[in-house]
């Protein structure tokens, strides 16, 4: 459990850096977060009742709760209106899925960060 607790903090602290070094990023910045995240999975099957491991464990728990009690990050984020209308453009709908480049882009004046399809 512990390794995969530990996967999942260097993924989302990766994932908050590029956040934040997005041009124009302020404390104040809408933040949308689209999609069900994945990652490689490098922790061992244990096959332990209750134990995740990879993008299970990503998709489990509230990520701006995770964002909150471990990475001290408190951001702003976009209602479902603004995501409905985010996923409406073309620009989105265009994106690849993160971690690639250009996964991460500002749409309607919200970082938006594209998970998956």
């Amino acid at each position: 459990m512990d390794m995969t607790y530990e996967n999942m903090y260097a993924y989302y602290t990766k994932l908050t850096a590029k956040i934040e070094m997005q041009e124009g990023y302020t404390t104040d910045s809408k933040i949308a977060l689209i999609g069900t995240a994945s990652m490689d999975n490098f922790v061992p099957e244990t096959n332990m009742t209750g134990v995740l491991v990879g993008s299970k464990a990503l998709n489990i728990y509230s990520r701006q709760k995770f964002f909150a009690y471990f990475l001290a990050v408190d951001y702003n984020y976009a209602g479902s209106d603004d995501i409905a209308a985010i996923k409406a453009t073309e620009e989105f709908q265009n994106m690849p899925c993160y971690p690639a480049e250009g996964s991460i882009a500002v749409i309607n004046g919200i970082i938006t960060v594209k998970f998956s399809e």
